[in-house]
């Protein structure tokens, strides 16, 4: 789901009806695939590969390889190393220098491997570098003309043929640029799977010779020694690796690295460029799959006791503030890709010491993952934490789509009973989608030692967050301009409502209603008998104007749906602006 929450809200000020529509005009995705036998044209080729992004993988380097090239057009306009290795369909121009004719003569490599000289006959190219043929062509001439020297170089370079296979996405038989590395030939295969290892990854050339990079050596050292270019038959094989652990906490870039046999937990460390100036460098949370391999044990350890890597799924490091050895350990931060039937995975994000994604054991309590977490960052609300759960989030999403259904059919019956058309825009609105990151809330404060805090149990894919102070005032619905300003004690609802241009004229003023930080709805102006009171508006509140559907007798059946998506739309704004 990825359009903004705020486009739902400015397509309810739009007409619904016309009695005029331009045709429907139906998008049409063209998927087009590189044409892989096509090595024999002369002719730059050019790939319809689309540009595309995988999901984003908490595994270090994978993301590097994630976007597809959109053109393999041999690229001509480089200088070429005189170790290039000419291949098939490159093209020589070979110029006579002292010749009275001024002969040149533009030849491509025949599918034979050679090429056709006039009155010198075949000459053997194919897999010799550029400068092993300059030389050979040269004597060739010197024999056969006496005072002509011959100069060597190439006109046009073919774009090479190559497969990658192993753990990708795609695997398959790709035509890519000359010049054309490793690291760059990965993009084409569509990404990594999650179990790919980028440390050993091989190629092997046509005659059967192989090749190791390390893509550490490119993306930590900036190595480019073993990326080498590839040419036309290479292979390129990416095997699989279990050898992934989950550095976390206070280092400078917390991320799963892979790390090899010989490789020690500074080694991994230092791939997360070393510790934070507020670490305690000596103590780690290490989380150790048990023996027999059914479960996670936690332990704390100095980090140079830590001697089988292959033992373990993550290391946590504490700031120094955060740290007590003596709380016993209820879960730690590990990659989610792991799994144990005995434990569940949530995520804690936001201003708190160590985020990431924790296991703990069934029956932990959200008050307990602010130990786990290493406490709070001085930016932190300490009066707010949000907890978004994924049953909650699916029951949203099934409610919206539900109520969307109901809503097209809606209109389509009253757009055939009355023989008008659907606006466009309707289409759209029924189809709107909104970030699952701003679904799912379970409305409460869940801060540190609160009752829910410490009453309410974690479930399997739960998030908690925790956002900076919030000093803002959010305006949205029926208002000119949908606005976020700075909180203010003096101002009052219509005040606010200025920031934003003022009412539209579907405004409906009087159902006013505010969303707490909190996530609890309020009606702004409370009526108790004949005295009307309003509710305080505070900071990280979101100031919301509902439409008046009820001004167009033909929808008035349909308020009840529509209240479903707008509520939907508004909650997911509000703590869309608290994300941000």
């Amino acid at each position: 789901m990825k359009r903004k929450t705020l486009s739902l809200l400015l397509l309810l000020s739009f007409p619904i009806f016309g009695q005029e529509m331009s045709p429907e005009i139906v998008e049409q995705l063209l998927e087009k695939e590189i044409d892989k036998e096509n090595v024999e044209e002369n002719t730059p080729l050019v790939s319809s590969l689309e540009a595309e992004d995988c999901e984003s993988s908490s595994i270090y380097g994978h993301d590097f390889f994630c976007s597809s090239p959109t053109s393999i057009s041999p690229i001509g306009d480089l200088p070429v190393p005189s170790d290039y290795l000419i291949s098939l369909r490159d093209e020589l121009e070979i110029t006579y220098l002292g010749d009275p004719k001024n002969r040149s003569f533009i030849r491509p490599v025949r599918l034979d491997g050679s090429i056709m000289i006039p009155e010198i006959g075949l000459i053997n190219v194919e897999g010799q570098t550029l400068s092993e043929i300059r030389e050979k062509i040269k004597i060739k001439v010197s024999e056969t003309y006496i005072g002509i020297k011959a100069q060597v170089t190439l006109k046009e370079l073919s774009a090479k043929k190559i497969l990658i296979v192993g753990s990708i996405k795609k695997p398959g038989a790709y035509l890519v640029n000359p010049f054309t590395t490793v690291s760059n030939a990965l993009s084409y295969a569509g990404g990594l799977e999650e179990y790919a290892s980028i440390r050993d990854i091989e190629v092997i050339n046509a005659q059967g010779k192989t090749h190791s990079f390390d893509a550490y050596d490119l993306l930590i050292d900036g190595s480019r020694k073993k990326d080498i270019s590839l040419n036309s038959g290479d292979t390129i094989l990416v095997k699989n690796t279990n050898n992934l652990i989950s550095i976390v906490g206070s280092v400078q870039r917390p991320m799963i690295y892979e790390y090899k046999d010989s490789e020690k937990p500074i080694d991994l460390i230092d791939f997360a460029l070393g510790f934070k100036r507020t670490a305690k460098q000596d103590i780690v949370l290490v989380e150790k799959i048990s023996t027999n391999q059914s479960s996670y044990v936690f332990e704390y350890m100095n980090i140079d006791q830590v001697k089988d890597l292959s033992k373990i799924a993550s290391m946590t490091i504490f700031n120094i503030s955060a740290f007590n050895s003596s709380n016993k350990p209820k879960g730690g931060l590990i990659t989610p890709t792991k799994s144990s039937s005995q434990m569940i995975n949530v995520l804690i994000e936001g201003e708190v010491m160590n985020p990431g994604f924790y296991k703990v054991m069934p029956g932990t309590k959200v008050n307990d993952i602010y130990l786990l977490s290493g406490g709070l960052t001085k930016q932190a609300d300490i009066d707010l934490t949000i907890l978004t759960r994924e049953s909650v989030r699916n029951k949203q999403k099934e409610n919206l789509e539900k109520a969307q259904k109901e809503l097209l059919d809606s209109f389509i019956s009253k757009a055939i009973e009355t023989g008008s058309e659907i606006n466009e825009s309707l289409i759209e609105y029924t189809t709107l989608e909104l970030n699952d990151k701003n679904l799912g809330r379970i409305t409460g404060n869940f801060y540190k030692n609160s009752k829910e805090a410490e009453t309410t149990f974690l479930q399997e894919g739960d998030t908690i967050f925790i956002p900076q102070k919030s000093r803002t005032i959010s305006i949205l619905g029926e208002v000119r301009s949908p606005v976020t300003v700075l909180h203010k004690d003096s101002l009052n609802l219509k005040e606010y409502v200025q920031f934003a241009g003022g009412y539209k004229r579907s405004a409906q003023r009087r159902d006013a209603y505010l969303i707490k930080s909190s996530g609890e709805v309020m009606l702004y102006r409370k009526n108790s008998g004949w005295i009307s009171e309003t509710v305080e508006i505070e900071p990280g509140d979101t100031i919301v104007i509902p439409k008046n559907i009820r001004q167009r007798n033909y929808l008035a059946n349909i308020t009840g749906i529509t209240s479903i998506i707008s509520n939907i739309a508004f909650a997911a704004a509000s703590l869309e602006s608290l994300r941000n």
